[in-house]
């Protein structure tokens, strides 16, 4: 059984949860400008949690770990995390202050 349209937000919205998706302009029909605002807002939420995210993958040697084991494994991973978490504190606090 497949829910589309208003049927699938029902349960959502009775527990106040919100749409995260983009909305589109169809042909001879653009989008409001309610709609672009709203992208636009969905949009800056997102590039500012995938920058960190990327940065992360980017800076600690990418998401391949090669270790034999689980318990190394989380041991390689928690130390990446570790060595990588300041420079983000130093961004942040930066960013705030703008």
């Amino acid at each position: 059984m497949r829910l589309i349209g208003p049927k699938r937000w029902k349960p959502s919205c009775a527990r106040k949860l919100k749409s995260h998706i983009h909305r589109k302009g169809k042909r001879g029909k653009p989008l409001t400008e309610q709609a672009g605002r709203a992208n636009r807002t969905k949009s800056t939420v997102r590039i500012r949690v995938e920058h960190i995210f990327g940065a992360q993958a980017n800076n600690t040697g990418g998401t391949l770990v090669r270790t034999i084991g689980l318990v190394r494994a989380k041991a390689k991973i928690g130390m990446k995390n570790l060595l990588w978490w300041p420079p983000v504190v130093q961004e942040v606090s930066d960013s705030a202050c703008v």
